[in-house]
């Protein structure tokens, strides 16, 4: 880490004439007195160094207070304060060691009797809003966004925001502020009373609030001291929180810092300000301590090393130049084609949309614009950003439109035929330097670039439906992909505020490769014993916001169908019934046996592995009786299936399979496996990742149940076959810090694998 050099400390007398702008610097604190209020500025603070910066500014506070030349005081607001993403230990440290001088900070500030204000100069989020929400008075800049993440983080406002906030803004948007932890524009900051001014310059931020301060002084503001404020709408608590806890239930949410963040958010309406305090600092202590928040720390960090990918020093996120993208076309204008063109028009990107058929091309165009307007009534987005999306998508079937795009992405369906002969066609009106990407799920990349003029101009990215929303961006980089086409990929993943993960090329990638022995394990437990419901209960007990047979559902089982049949569905296909061996390895043929008999799912009036009303599942009969006269025609006695043998099989065949992915170099650290379930298959954030759940659970046992199914299965079942990386790491080193794997996994003799 590197550490700027500090100014030296100047210690000047506060009785030096107040006629001109006086500054002096205690330790990283920049003290100027202008037109009778004094500012106070921080530069320079580093982390763990958080105790001697907020000690200065005790300081600080209290010399402009006993100072009768000054009249009030700005403090001044930015990034420097805080920074997340510093890691478990750092944030661990800030809290244990620092919070208790900032407390003092924030009471200094709040009992001053004189008016403060603080100046938001950039973001005013987490714990940089709770220092300002301890002052009289806050300006904010047009750009400044504000918000309490805390609960992202597996924690909850613990400077006392939990207690300020509801007393200045109301209780029901100060729980939909906590408990979210979303961020907000200052603009909306303004209409609800958290912010009293906004600026548009940045350059006059600070002499506005000082001219904003000075209007202020000579009138101590007891009203605006939140601590003493009574909250108007304390009578809404109980009905709020019977509200809240429902729909955390239907949501079968487990993260503790949200039903925290409720919790002591709510007591701010029925306790006194202090005991509201203790009650927050109990919380808070509580979770700091938890499993949850060490995996939400690594979950955090992990979003952060996701988009610094590395080959070498020479060719890193750093070294190399990203493609400028002034002009896209998406090819394919399906669920998932339609869903790619809004995120890329929503970067500022115009874009062509493209469909042969006119018809199908004018409906699919104007689906997109309507989802477009519906964010805009939703306020996702403005109405000029609305107008200026819909313009920027312009619908065309003839390729010759294409010659002057950057950037082509491909989502037609899922045939290698059918992307190799739109490739082809790319090549003959696309200029040299386009980038030609392909949004399969699971193709080999090198094939779909063999028929390109350059492969080395060929990516993978892979989107997730809805692809305007989902967060997940798998960018698969094949044999002859250049380093600036990587590059490109993962620069427009970040613009569109996707967690880009950059994977090798090898069958379904990383997700959909663990995925598919997630999908098996399910099925031959209906073959052994359990049913669906059983299942999606169990998942959801574990986290999971759904299924696994409630997301086929939704999906469509068609699709899946379609991929291991490699045709569309024929109804009462009577020979794949008969099929539980496919090329030697064991098969379950109930999914197909389901699809043929048309239930596909949400699609086909509601019909899948379950019944929909309203589009809530309900058990099925005619499924549960298709499941019993499958066992019966194959001579198969069902037997009780436990909860944990679910979790085990379900879960575990994905973790060796992540550790297969790994020792192949098709990811590049466990963090990246964890980020594509997390944001691509609902893996419960809670637990990490499935990689994070084996470090917790610990590797041997781990290990110790896949060894056990692999005796039991044996060939039939190849995807229980021991990870050599896992073998290795457990034999050498037992369960080591997952952040260490890759370096030891290096280490080990290749003697020995």
């Amino acid at each position: 880490m590197v550490f700027h050099n500090y100014k030296k400390p100047i210690y000047l007398s506060r009785n030096r004439s107040i006629n001109l702008t006086l500054r002096f610097f205690i330790a990283m604190w920049n003290y100027n007195v202008k037109q009778n209020v004094a500012v106070l500025s921080v530069e320079n603070v580093q982390n763990k160094l958080y105790i001697k910066t907020f000690a200065e500014l005790l300081k600080n506070v209290k010399a402009a207070e006993e100072n009768t030349q000054v009249a009030a005081i700005v403090l001044c607001i930015s990034d420097d304060l805080f920074s997340y993403g510093e890691g478990e230990s750092s944030l661990t440290y800030r809290i244990s060691h620092a919070y208790p001088i900032i407390k003092k900070v924030i009471h200094a500030l709040e009992s001053c009797r004189k008016p403060v204000v603080a100046a938001l100069l950039e973001n005013a989020k987490g714990e940089h809003l709770e220092i300002a929400l301890s002052c009289h008075y806050r300006t904010a800049l047009k750009t400044t966004k504000l918000g309490l993440p805390q609960v992202k983080h597996g924690l909850i406002p613990g400077l006392g925001g939990t207690q300020r906030l509801p007393r200045l803004i109301g209780l029901p948007t100060a729980i939909e502020w906590i408990v979210h932890g979303n961020e907000f524009s200052a603009e909306m900051a303004v209409s609800i009373g958290l912010v009293d001014k906004v600026f548009s310059s940045s350059a006059e931020a600070v002499d506005r609030a000082v001219v904003f301060a000075h209007n202020l002084a000579g009138v101590f503001p007891e009203h605006r001291v939140l601590r003493n404020c009574f909250m108007k709408d304390a009578a809404k608590g109980e009905q709020l929180i019977t509200k809240y806890m429902s729909a955390l239930s239907t949501k079968n949410e487990k993260a503790w810092s949200i039903y925290m963040c409720l919790q002591t958010t709510y007591a701010a309406s029925f306790l006194s300000f202090e005991e509201g305090l203790k009650k927050e600092s109990e919380a808070l202590q509580f979770l700091i301590s938890s499993a949850q928040f060490r995996a939400l720390q690594y979950v955090n960090e992990s979003e952060i090393l996701a988009s610094r990918w590395k080959f070498s020093d020479k060719f890193n996120y750093q070294t190399v130049e990203p493609v400028q993208v002034r002009k896209a076309a998406v090819i394919g204008l399906g669920t998932m084609g339609s869903g790619i063109a809004i995120a890329v028009a929503r970067i500022g990107i115009p874009v062509y949309v493209m469909e042969f058929n006119e018809e199908v091309l004018k409906e699919r165009a104007e689906l997109i614009y309507s989802t477009i307007r519906r964010m805009s009534l939703r306020k996702e987005i403005t109405e000029t950003m609305c107008n200026s999306m819909i313009s920027g998508i312009v619908p065309i079937s003839d390729y010759s439109m294409l010659k002057d795009v950057d950037l082509v992405i491909e989502a037609v369906f899922e045939l290698i035929s059918l992307k190799k002969e739109v490739f082809s066609n790319l090549n003959a009106v696309c200029k040299s330097t386009a980038i030609l990407a392909s949004n399969t799920s699971q193709l080999d990349i090198d094939d779909i670039a063999s028929v390109a003029r350059d492969p080395g101009k060929v990516v993978g990215m892979h989107f997730f439906a809805p692809s305007h929303r989902m967060k997940l961006l798998e960018n698969v980089y094949g044999t002859y992909t250049s380093y600036q086409t990587i590059s490109t990929a993962m620069h427009i993943g970040s613009l569109m505020g996707k967690v880009s993960v950059l994977v090798g090329n090898c069958h379904g990638f990383v997700g959909n490769r663990m995925y598919l022995h997630y999908v098996t394990e399910s099925e031959f437990l209906l073959e052994e014993g359990a049913y669906p419901e059983q299942i999606d209960t169990i998942l959801k007990e574990f986290g999971f916001t759904m299924g696994r047979f409630e997301v086929a559902d939704l999906s469509g089982n068609d699709v899946i169908y379609t991929v291991r049949n490699g045709s569309h569905p024929q109804k009462n296909h009577g020979r794949r019934h008969r099929e539980r061996v496919r090329n030697g390895i064991r098969y379950c043929p109930l999914a197909d046996i389901l699809v043929e008999s048309g239930r596909y799912g949400h699609k086909t009036d509601g019909k899948g592995w379950f019944k929909y009303v309203d589009r809530v599942p309900y058990v099925d009969e005619n499924i549960t009786q298709m499941i019993k006269s499958y066992r019966e025609s194959h001579d198969i006695t069902p037997r009780t299936i436990h909860s944990e043998e679910v979790l085990h099989r379900m879960l575990y065949c994905m973790i060796n399979e992540g550790f297969k992915i790994l020792e192949e170099g098709m990811a590049s650290s466990p963090n990246d496996i964890d980020m594509v379930w997390l944001h691509g298959y609902g893996w419960p954030k809670s637990t990490g990742g499935p990689m994070y759940h084996a470090f917790t659970v610990g590797l041997p046992r781990v290990l110790q149940v896949i060894e056990q199914r692999w005796h039991m299965a044996g060939s039939s079942e190849p995807h229980w076959e021991p990870s050599n990386m896992l073998v290795e790491l457990v034999k050498c080193h037992g369960n080591p810090n997952i952040n260490k794997w890759m370096g030891l996994y290096k280490t080990i003799p290749k003697s020995s694998l």
